[in-house]
């Protein structure tokens, strides 16, 4: 008889516990969570609090999730009435883009053996960007305004598909850009192009003054409907001077009242007129809202492209920077930059 009885319980909480789950709806799991912005490759977690709002005891059967990418543990499988039941939720960011998963616990609700089981869900999103087709978000570009050349720099495609007519955009009144596919034919992410950058004179003309930063911008069409242009990435060039005379072996000093400077000055290139022949005009810069004023020098010819110049000024004031501009028949070679250290008196 006493087994008889042990067996009957048995069979009720088993066939009470293979019945389909109840769908069940904590208030907090309503709304969407959001995990925000993962990086591709790595993994998201969060952790899930919310009060058992059954009025019973609930313990937690097993976990269930949309995809393979989830990972659901619950820290307490035992929640009392009025308790908080928790949940560790992991993610593997493996696809690219806006996504939504779904998971849940299947819980029996109750201490007596007819407990019914419950089922509760809740939803995630997060956004994954592909990686940057660019070598960096700022790529620094030096540029001879003087002498300029195409400035190439390589853009890879890291996303899983085939770009559709992409290009590569600057604006109009910075320069030109154009985007080629690179000589190795593969198609998808490994697919590699060329970006060629020409910059416009007056672009190049704000250079010998300071730097620039610009925005690049790499679109492709995509067939959503219709065909659609859509901004992919984007990379902040900074585009300084490079000049092809330098300064080199710089000696400051105090003589008096007056600070005395020896500057040397090189030439890189061998397709202008020799530089002891240039003339040279000298600029001296100092606090940001002082007027820069022009110094007078002495030219010492070290050799043809190797020249000493020897100046001197009063005025502590100037002591931030010498500008060396360099011209040939009132054409402007270039330019260089002579950093100063403030001198007192």
């Amino acid at each position: 008889m006493t087994t008889f009885v042990i067996c009957q319980l048995l069979f009720v909480i088993c066939t009470a516990r293979t019945d389909e789950p109840i769908d069940y709806f904590f208030d907090e799991l309503r709304q969407p969570i959001n995990l925000g912005v993962l990086e591709q490759g790595s993994s998201g977690c969060v952790r899930l609090t919310f009060p058992n709002t059954t009025g019973k005891q609930v313990v937690i059967a097993s976990t269930f999730g949309s995809c393979g990418c989830m990972e659901i543990q619950p820290i307490n499988k035992i929640v009392p009435a009025g308790g908080n039941v928790e949940l560790r939720v992991k993610v593997a960011a493996s696809k690219v883009g806006t996504l939504g998963l779904s998971g849940g616990i299947v819980f029996a609700c109750g201490e007596t053996s007819e407990a019914k089981l419950m089922r509760s869900t809740f939803q995630l999103s997060y956004v994954v960007p592909p990686k940057s087709a660019f070598p960096s978000d700022v790529f620094p570009i030096q540029v001879d305004p003087f002498r300029p050349k195409p400035v190439s720099i390589t853009v890879r495609n890291p996303w899983k598909y085939e770009l559709f007519e992409p290009e590569i955009r600057l604006d109009a009144d910075i320069g030109k850009a154009t985007l080629v596919k690179s000589d190795v034919e593969n198609k998808g992410a490994s697919q590699e192009y060329l970006a060629e950058i020409v910059f416009s004179e007056s672009f190049l003309s704000k250079l010998v003054a300071e730097s620039q930063d610009v925005s690049l911008l790499l679109l492709a069409k995509q067939s959503v409907g219709s065909l659609v242009c859509h901004e992919l990435d984007t990379m902040v060039l900074n585009v300084s001077e490079k000049s092809s005379f330098v300064v080199k072996g710089v000696q400051v000093g105090l003589e008096g009242d007056l600070v005395k400077v020896s500057i040397n000055v090189l030439q890189g290139s061998k397709d202008e007129r020799a530089l002891a022949d240039c003339e040279l005009n000298l600029m001296l810069y100092g606090e940001a809202d002082a007027t820069p004023i022009e110094i007078s020098y002495t030219k010492k010819v070290i050799s043809p492209r190797w020249v000493e110049l020897e100046c001197s000024y009063s005025n502590v004031e100037y002591a931030k920077t010498i500008r060396v501009k360099i011209t040939n028949s009132g054409k402007q070679l270039g330019t260089v930059l002579v950093p100063m250290s403030r001198k007192e008196k």
